[in-house]
Parts: structure tokens; C-alpha cells; sequence
């Protein structure tokens, strides 16, 4: 069924508009608004009996914090008819053009996402844009880089998935960028100082992909505080800069084949590293000390370095450590072994199953959903750009 069962609200006048879906278009139901009456009828779809409902009539305004609601009832689609879809533009985002000159538009009545360009500077007018309510915002810029995580993880091979990486990385640099443009704090100078680095320096290539992946999934949560996601990325970029401080040899292990010796050692490279903002940075926000504090802790206490658990640990240290694992599978330092993110993706599935399962040694990384959340937009935007 493409529309959700609950229809309790659906207008009881007939419309007059044709029957037949093909005469329709669809969209999010995150894309409607409570702040202004509806300009045209919209509907719903039964697929299973290929039935279309007038849902919600021309004028209706839906009362504060009823479309979150709708959301969390699982309601996904609403219909709207070919002839309504300019009416329905202005009305999820009046004078769009004006509010983002020269940048392409990310459709949000049906479109062709393979098709999509998707830039630094479009995620950038979402973020500031004065057009859209925080609510809407938050759903156009996940689904943007839902779009990007989906394209990424569609890399059939090593080679592939590193371009994929970069332009990531590229997208995410020049956001930052953006972002921190009047940002004096020396530690904002370190990280972009890293990203230079990491083009010509391998071993900085993980910090880069990491930074990259946690903002990607930061965003595509709805996280839109430019000064959270700079953070965010901050920290992916700077969280391991104290391996410098251990020995080679700890350094090159792979992770999941330490042994509790070897991994209490590697550990050190946390405090390591905020020593090292404390010697040769100074003023740290004390976000980013905490996320990089945080970013080995795992949910189940099993983490390091002060096996933090559950809602003690912060959740965008969560969403790091997620960017962490998967850029730690895929470049194999995890296990010795290289992958694609796809298949980063289904081996942490794999782990994430035998830890609800209860199965023994397995480990709890993330909180529960958050890391099937971030496989299960990765999946379904690989569908839709299939």
C-alpha cells in the first residue's frame, strides 16, 4: 500500500478530478506545511487496490504538528494532480527561484534523482534559506544527501568507491568551508590544514573519509545547526591525530584482531590526542573535545576509553562512530580485508543482528535503529536510483 491506512481526516466530498494515478504526481508527506492553506487537493493511493482518496481538500490547513504526526503513523506519500503542480510548488516553497538563483533545484514533486546535481553551495542555500520552515528544511536537506550516501554506495569496486569517497569529500570540504568562513578557532585552521594533507598523504585519507561520511549522516538525520555540523566534521577530521603518539606497529593492527593488550594500548590514542589540542591548539570547543572523546565508546559499555554506555554517550558521537566503522571496514584496517560501502554496510548489518540477537561476543555499537536507519536510506536510495 502506498498511502498509509489511517484516512480517519479524509474529506468526504467527492472530487472532481480524474481517476486515473497516471494523471498524478507524488511527494513526501515531510514537504507539507501547518502554516498556510493547502492550494489544491491533495490524495492518497492505495496500491493494492488501486484506489485513489481525496485526502485533504483546497484550503484545508493542517493543524500544528499533525504532519510529524502523520509521519510517525508511517504515512510516506501524498498524491497531487498534473494540473495542481505549479499551484503545489509556491506552496511548499514560494518564490524558490529568487531564493536560490543559478542553483539547481532539487524537485520535490516527482523527479529523476539519478539526475540530480547535488553541490555544496545547494546544501548551503537550504541550510540559510529564509524560504523554508526548519521542518521543511530538515527534509530536503536529508533527502539530498540521502541521494548522495545512496549514489556512493551504488560502487561496484575499490577503484569506484574511492572516486565516490572523493567526491564526498569534495562536497563536504567546500561546505565546511562555507560554513566556517569567519571562524578564528586555531582548531578549524588544524582541519582544514588535514583535508589539504589528506590528498597527498594516504594515512590522512581516513580522517577525511570519516569527516565526510559523519556529516553526510548527521545531515541526512536532519541535523541543520551549521555550528553542530561543523563540529561534526571537525571531529571526524581531528579524532585520531593521536595515533601519532603510539607505536607503528599498533597503529597498522587491525582493530577487531587486537588482543585486549594491544587494544588497551591503541586506546591511549584518545587521551593522546586532546593533549595534543591542549599543547599545540589551545581554545577547543568543548563539543568537539567531547564527540572525539567519545567516538570509540561503544553503546554496550565494550568501548574505550572510559566504556561509556547508552545515553551517556553523545549522539553525534554515535553518528562518528558510525562514519568511523564503516570508513574503517572499507579502507580494511577493521580486518585486514577492503570493501564497497554497500558492502561495509551489510557486514555491520550482519553485526548489528547477532548483537540484538543476543549472540555472545557480539558487540552493541550503535543505538538501536540508529544504525538500521542509516543502512535502510542508503538501501532505499539505491533503489531509486537503480
Amino acid at each position: 500500500m502506498t498511502a498509509d491506512s489511517d484516512t480517519s481526516n479524509s474529506a468526504d466530498t467527492p472530487s472532481a478530478k480524474p481517476k486515473d494515478i497516471l494523471e498524478y504526481r507524488t511527494t513526501d508527506i515531510d514537504h507539507l506545511r501547518d502554516d498556510r492553506p493547502l492550494p489544491c487537493d491533495i490524495f492518497l493511493y492505495f496500491e493494492k487496490n488501486k484506489h485513489l482518496l481525496l485526502w485533504k481538500p483546497t484550503g484545508f490547513v493542517f493543524p500544528e504538528g499533525s504532519v510529524d504526526d502523520y509521519i510517525t503513523k508511517g504515512l510516506k506519500k501524498v498524491w497531487v494532480h498534473k494540473s495542481d503542480i505549479d499551484a503545489f510548488k509556491m506552496y511548499l516553497a514560494p518564490n524558490l527561484v529568487d531564493a536560490l538563483p543559478g542553483e539547481p533545484v532539487l524537485e520535490v514533486v516527482e523527479s529523476n534523482e539519478s539526475e540530480i546535481e547535488i553541490t555544496a553551495r545547494y546544501l548551503m542555500s537550504l541550510l540559510r534559506s529564509a524560504q523554508y520552515p526548519d521542518r521543511l528544511k530538515r527534509a530536503l536537506v536529508a533527502k539530498a544527501v540521502r541521494i548522495l550516501l545512496g549514489k556512493s554506495s551504488r560502487a561496484i569496486d575499490l577503484m569506484e568507491q574511492a572516486q565516490e569517497n572523493k567526491k564526498i569529500q569534495g562536497i563536504v570540504f567546500e561546505l565546511l568551508k562555507r560554513i566556517n568562513e569567519n571562524e578564528s578557532s586555531p582548531i578549524f585552521r588544524v582541519s582544514q590544514q588535514i583535508w589539504f594533507l589528506a590528498n597527498a598523504q594516504p594515512e590522512l585519507a581516513h580522517s577525511a573519509n570519516v569527516a565526510a561520511y559523519a556529516v553526510m549522516i548527521a545531515m541526512a538525520f536532519g541535523k541543520i545547526n551549521e555550528e553542530l555540523i561543523s563540529e561534526i566534521g571537525v571531529s571526524g577530521l581531528c579524532h585520531d591525530v593521536g595515533t601519532s603518539q603510539i607505536s607503528f606497529s599498533l597503529e597498522s593492527l587491525s582493530q577487531n584482531k587486537m588482543t585486549p593488550e594491544q587494544l588497551g594500548a591503541y586506546s591511549q590514542h584518545i587521551p593522546a590526542t586532546l593533549e595534543l589540542f591542549t599543547r599545540f591548539v589551545g581554545d577547543v570547543p568543548s563539543r568537539i573535545s567531547l564527540l572525539v572523546e567519545q567516538v570509540h565508546e561503544r553503546y554496550d559499555g565494550t568501548g574505550y576509553p572510559h566504556r561509556r554506555q547508552g545515553a551517556e554517550i553523545h549522539d553525534a558521537a554515535q553518528i562518528i562512530a558510525i562514519a568511523d566503522l564503516l570508513e574503517s571496514i572499507t579502507s580494511g584496517h577493521w580486518d585486514g580485508t577492503k570493501r564497497t560501502l554497500s558492502d561495509a554496510i551489510t557486514l555491520l548489518e550482519e553485526q548489528e543482528a547477532q548483537a540484538t540477537a543476543g549472540k555472545p561476543g557480539a558487540i552493541q555499537y550503535f543505538k538501536p535503529d540508529m544504525f538500521s536507519a542509516v543502512a535502510r536510506w542508503i538501501r532505499e536510495s539505491q533503489k531509486k536510483l537503480a
